[in-house]
């Protein structure tokens, strides 16, 4: 399976081809969905978006770490992180392909 980054003009492509729907239509629907989605992350910490999954704002503190190139102490500073949890029928339905390999 390739990890290729998909643009929004990609999705608003699929979509709209999908759900018969204009591209302009579609294109303005994704980007206001995550601009919602960006103002309910920066208020409440936390979007759940049923049949897909739960975004969640993680908050990072400062620490130190070390330079990989020089050897020399850094601090990193205090950050927010989205982490993203899928529903668990989405997470059923990727997985199934692999639902017959045992771990090791």
């Amino acid at each position: 399976m390739e990890n290729k980054k998909v643009s929004i003009q990609e999705l608003v492509d699929v979509v709209a081809s999908q759900a018969d729907f204009t591209k302009k239509f579609t294109e303005e629907f994704l980007r206001e969905l995550v601009h919602v989605m960006q103002e309910y992350l920066e208020k409440e910490g936390v979007v759940k978006v049923k049949g897909l999954g739960t975004f969640k704002m993680v908050r990072n503190e400062e620490r130190k770490s070390v330079h990989v190139t020089t050897g020399e102490p850094i601090v990193i500073a205090a950050h927010n992180k989205l982490t993203f949890t899928p529903d668990s029928e989405l997470k059923e339905k990727v997985n199934k392909p692999y639902a017959h390999l045992e771990t090791v």
